[in-house]
């Protein structure tokens, strides 16, 4: 039987002299006393219970018949065995924030369905799983429960996770007394027998890590950078829960804010001020939250500049008379293709253009071939260079000296005067070296 359906028992005695009186008992007391005498002498209690409710679950009906005091009465008896519905549904685990990635045990309580309901988990509109619902130790039949391990997605947030009970033992009977087990076709999610399901459903909190990504400045182009220009990053960082720390390295060193030396960071920009070639290089930032902390993809950072000499180059030359040297510029630059190379001499005589045939250039290096004929020949020559983005500021300088005077080891610092022929102007570099003989 099924809680809410009408029960109808019918008892029957015969025999007895004189005839018997029939009466249905319950716990002790009568609960229907209308029995009736049939034309062949029999007697017949039909007793008839509308709607059985909970409380009638293992409830025992006991049909007595008695005639007097001198006999014994007899009687048949039964018992109510119902199936119940849910009462209720509590989705347990998921009313929390859950991290995605971690997997979760998720707890589907159900009170009063008898037997034990089976459990439908929804995710959205997809099935994750059918089960049959345990009973609780300690708890009875009134007590089931069911459980389901979950590894929530970032995607997941938002979405309806649900647990639905339903237990498939109870049917209806329609208008015309046939039993009905399971909803018309099409009516099945609609809630045909809503009071046979039971549901309890969350919207998903999922915690997740920052997703994080490293832009360039929207007006910026990454092509066209070069040395003095102001370039800014964002470090697009969503996350729930919030952000609590963002972070920006250069060349895997942390930057920190410094605006004495061009370094601005605010929110989640960070400002390059004035950018030099050393500001060229690796750039990433990183965002933290209390799920841990995620890395941006590395910006690879080009910074183009104009042309400017190597360290470490042979400055000084020692050539005898009529000995052609190879003078030897090595150039940094970038870009560091196309250079226009250019060469000069520079003697107490004055400044003069070496010309192109006396030297060849190939990428960043430009070989001068210089032969000294006279004492006017040897002073000093200089190397420069321009590419797309400037001239070089300061010349290459190198010393051409007698060879005499290289080997006798005596050498002090000059100044060497520096012709600016297209600026009509000069200058002095006190950093080059000369060697002569006492």
């Amino acid at each position: 039987m099924t809680v809410g359906q009408a029960l109808s028992l019918s008892c029957e005695t015969s025999g007895g002299k004189p005839l018997p009186r029939l009466v249905w008992w319950r716990d002790g007391r009568v609960i229907d006393d209308s029995f009736v005498t049939t034309f062949d002498n029999t007697v017949r209690n039909d007793l008839w219970l509308p709607s059985l409710d909970r409380s009638d679950l293992d409830a025992t009906l006991t049909c007595e018949a008695s005639n007097s005091n001198l006999t014994m009465p007899v009687s048949t008896s039964v018992t109510i065995d119902l199936h119940m519905p849910p009462l209720s549904v509590h989705l347990l685990g998921a009313d929390q924030p859950l991290s995605a990635g971690k997997e979760v045990v998720l707890t589907c309580l159900v009170l009063g369905s008898r037997p034990p309901p089976v459990l439908t988990w929804q995710l959205d509109d997809r099935i994750l799983s059918e089960t049959l619902a345990q009973a609780s130790p300690n708890s009875g039949w009134n007590e089931t429960k069911g459980i389901i391990r979950f590894t929530p997605m970032v995607e997941d947030r938002g979405k309806r996770l649900s647990c639905r009970a339903k237990n498939v033992n109870i049917s209806r009977v329609n208008e015309a007394g046939v039993v009905i087990l399971e909803p018309p076709a099409g009516q099945h999610n609609a809630g045909y027998f809503p009071e046979h399901y039971k549901e309890d459903a969350k919207h998903l909190v999922v915690y997740a890590r920052p997703d994080v990504q490293l832009a360039l400045g929207s007006n910026l182009m990454a092509a066209n950078i070069k040395e003095g220009d102001d370039v800014y990053f964002d470090c697009r960082a969503s996350a729930l829960p919030p952000v609590t720390r963002l972070e920006w390295f250069h060349n895997e060193k942390k930057l920190s804010h410094n605006i004495s030396v061009g370094i601005i960071i605010t929110n989640q920009s960070l400002v390059l001020q004035r950018v030099s070639r050393h500001s060229a290089g690796r750039y990433r930032c990183s965002a933290t939250n209390r799920e841990g902390e995620t890395e941006s993809d590395v910006f690879h950072l080009n910074v183009k500049y104009a042309p400017f000499c190597r360290s470490g180059q042979h400055r000084v030359y020692g050539v005898a008379r009529h000995e052609e040297a190879r003078i030897s510029c090595d150039l940094d630059a970038n870009p560091s293709t196309s250079l226009h190379f250019r060469w000069l001499f520079n003697s107490s005589a004055g400044v003069i253009e070496l010309p192109a045939s006396t030297w060849t250039a190939e990428g960043s290096r430009s070989v001068a071939r210089y032969l000294p004929s006279s004492d006017l020949d040897f002073g000093s020559l200089l190397c420069s260079a321009s590419n797309s983005i400037g001239q070089q500021a300061v010349p290459c300088l190198y010393h051409v000296i007698p060879a005499e005077a290289l080997r006798s080891n005596v050498c002090h610092p000059t100044e060497v005067r520096v012709i600016d022929t297209e600026r009509r102007r000069s200058s002095f570099s006190p950093f080059a070296t000369f060697c002569k003989r006492r």
